[in-house]
């Protein structure tokens, strides 16, 4: 018991002054270390605490599968993948689907696009329109995050992976949403849906588009996406729940759903924080249930 008391207030002591992570550390380079590396206990330990900023590149390779968790392997799936970003790069040039100066989020996209096959089925306007999508933000993100551009165009497409599949699974995240504000804040949940502000999902698909890339900053999205990588998709419409339960009292007192949303897409950043916090809290909660 003494040992226990001891470790929560080491671990409140670290969260005051701003280092929640330095625990995490000590328990996560073990983990790192192993060979190979247990993809599974890394995936749990992730689930369940805070990623280290200086560990989170190393920790999406491994659980998005850029990087193989057996240390021989590394360099020739390494090579494999550089041999696939090029080729891909190169055709979406044959294709003048690109140019040298598109973007790179862009031409990740349209990769992407290609790779799935989903691009041979558009139409000419609508490529020339992609530059407009949100997932463009989720780009931006791992560019910010990654040196090296193979991982970010195969982060990218891992993620977009799993974003596709969260967007496929819409009814059940949208139920999952109604389901914490009704648990967390009755009143609210009413109110949203007098308004009709989550009936056709477009809120929440809007956000899992973008992996709230633009609503919330990047060391907040990071946060969440640690989680998702993780396994954990739960923690998209949480976030989302949180969101809305953190800017209540605006909420509450707008009457129309057009108002709402306009209020939503202009997050302070000052309360991020407490967004995502809560939204952790959330998950934390659930999974011990």
């Amino acid at each position: 018991m003494a040992q226990a008391d001891e470790r929560n207030f080491r671990s409140q002591y670290y969260e005051k002054m701003g280092f929640r992570c330095v625990e995490e550390k000590r328990s996560l380079e073990p983990l790192l270390r192993e060979t190979p590396v247990d993809g599974a206990r890394l995936a749990q330990f992730v689930r369940l605490h805070l990623v280290p900023g200086i560990y989170r590149p190393l920790v999406w390779r491994l659980l998005l599968k850029v990087q193989p968790c057996h240390p021989e392997a590394a360099e020739f799936v390494a090579a494999r993948r550089r041999e696939t970003a090029t080729d891909t790069f190169h055709w979406l040039r044959v294709l003048r689907n690109v140019t040298d100066e598109t973007p790179w989020p862009l031409v990740f996209w349209l990769g992407w696009l290609l790779n799935t096959y989903r691009l041979a089925h558009m139409l000419p306007d609508e490529i020339l329109r992609q530059d407009e999508c949100p997932q463009l933000q989720v780009a931006q993100l791992v560019m910010d995050l990654f040196d090296d551009q193979t991982d970010q165009f195969f982060v990218c497409c891992r993620l977009w992976q799993l974003q596709r599949e969260a967007l496929d699974a819409l009814p059940g995240q949208l139920a999952w949403l109604a389901a914490q504000l009704e648990r967390e804040d009755p009143p609210l949940a009413a109110h949203l849906a007098a308004l009709g502000l989550l009936a056709d999902g477009t809120l929440l698909a809007g956000w899992i588009s973008r992996l709230f890339c633009g609503v919330l900053p990047s060391s907040s999205v990071e946060r969440v996406v640690d989680k998702l990588v993780a396994g954990a998709e739960r923690i998209l419409p949480l976030t989302g729940a949180s969101l809305l339960i953190t800017h209540r009292r605006a909420l509450l007192a707008v009457e129309d759903p057009s108002a709402a949303r306009a209020l939503l897409d202009k997050v302070v950043e000052e309360d991020t924080d407490r967004v995502v916090s809560r939204a952790l809290d959330l998950w934390a909660k659930q999974s011990k249930v």
